[in-house]
């Protein structure tokens, strides 16, 4: 009988930090569990990634299917101003819940979720799905190295907190807010939970990088969010203003995510740049990697492009809009390289030039890398 390990996660998100988890556990899983094979699931339902015009999930297109058309005209703004409703009608998409029926009809030795924020309102609906039906057949399940995000549901609250005290599930490690997902556990069910660290922290190692080869260039990363958008454009601005001002070259990039590239190019055109001061849209997870190799230093917004920046020994500056940002540069020694966004651009600039001059706390970083290897393997042979 062949042994089997399920591994869950983004693995075809546009946005390609939540790739680079899931290739760094399946390549860390294959290192150790050699007799086993390997089957991945999308926890998005996707078998690809999305093309250039495609925009997974957008709440502005409800449309084709008649019962959807109806959706629109009657019932678009309750779905809108419901979290746990609109969670709800996007995953139960024709197909969607098709795949996590198919999945879960294979018996697996264990399930592993790779890690990356999914405790939050867009994935509680696929965890729970499946969480629910491989306690059925009683299958193990490992939450690795996850973050918590915001969750507005009570509904989704109680949907996560109804998964993670399931029997079958054996181990939750955390790479950030360990107290808030505490409170979602009985007491007799807090003793599975433990701390652990980003496995993208290996993407040096599991793609294989050259960390001689970086450029003269500084790497400005985009993100577009609706709450931040606004403030990412002006500051972006600024700071290229300034690196202007000091004669130090740059170029915008992107983690992959579709928006975020339009963003950039937005950006550059806004100051009479054309397209070749952004750089290619990265649209597999090594490319971001290899990208990110190519710069001196950076200043982002995405958590995973400064995950990857420390795997590859480069510094960085955060530009801070989500607190797992905070997390992370605290727990690498750096807490004064996560900047308010509305820092003033001079002064992130001096921030940066200083990081450069500093560099990385390697020891620590190794240290962190060794402490995912660790969970990640004692949570999976614990139930082998």
């Amino acid at each position: 009988m062949v042994k089997k390990i399920l591994l869950l996660g983004e693995y075809y998100s546009d946005n390609l930090g939540d790739g680079i988890i899931c290739e760094c556990v399946e390549y860390l899983l294959r290192q150790k569990f050699k007799d086993y094979d390997i089957l991945k699931s999308d926890l998005s339902g996707r078998s690809n990634y999305p093309s250039f015009d495609q925009n997974s999930l957008d709440r502005s297109s409800i449309k084709s299917a008649p019962y959807k058309r109806i959706l629109v005209n009657v019932g678009k703004r309750l779905l809108k101003s419901n979290t746990f409703l609109w969670e709800y009608y996007a995953n139960g998409r024709v197909g969607k819940r098709k795949v996590i029926n198919k999945v879960c009809n294979e018996d697996y030795s264990v399930a592993v979720f790779a890690g990356g924020q999914i405790f939050m309102d867009y994935f509680g609906i696929p965890v729970y799905r499946y969480v629910n039906l491989l306690a059925r057949k009683n299958i193990p399940v490992v939450f690795n190295a996850c973050g918590f995000g915001e969750i507005k549901s009570n509904l989704m609250l109680r949907l996560f907190k109804s998964a993670l005290n399931k029997k079958n599930v054996y181990k939750i490690s955390m790479r950030d807010s360990v107290k808030r997902i505490e409170k979602l556990l009985t007491n007799q069910n807090k003793e599975k939970l433990v701390k652990s660290y980003d496995v993208g922290l290996w993407a040096k190692d599991v793609y294989g990088i050259d960390v001689n080869n970086k450029t003269d260039i500084i790497g400005i990363g985009v993100i577009s969010t609706p709450k931040t958008s606004h403030l990412v454009y002006d500051q972006i601005r600024n700071i290229i203003v300034e690196l202007n001002a000091r004669k130090l070259k740059w170029q915008l990039f992107c983690n992959g995510s579709i928006n975020d590239f339009k963003m950039a190019i937005r950006i550059a055109s806004s100051l009479d740049y054309d397209s070749t001061v952004v750089a290619s849209r990265p649209q597999s997870p090594r490319e971001l990697v290899e990208l990110i190799s190519s710069f001196k230093s950076i200043i982002s917004f995405r958590l995973h492009s400064h995950i990857i920046a420390a795997s590859l020994n480069t510094p960085s500056i955060a530009l801070s809009w989500d607190n797992k940002l905070d997390q992370f540069f605290e727990s690498i020694g750096f807490s004064n390289r996560c900047v308010n966004i509305n820092l003033n651009h001079k002064d992130i600039i001096d921030l940066l030039i200083e990081s450069e001059r500093v560099g990385c706390n390697r020891e620590l970083i190794e240290y962190q890398k060794n402490e995912s290897l660790r969970v990640l393997y004692e949570s999976v042979n614990g139930v082998l």
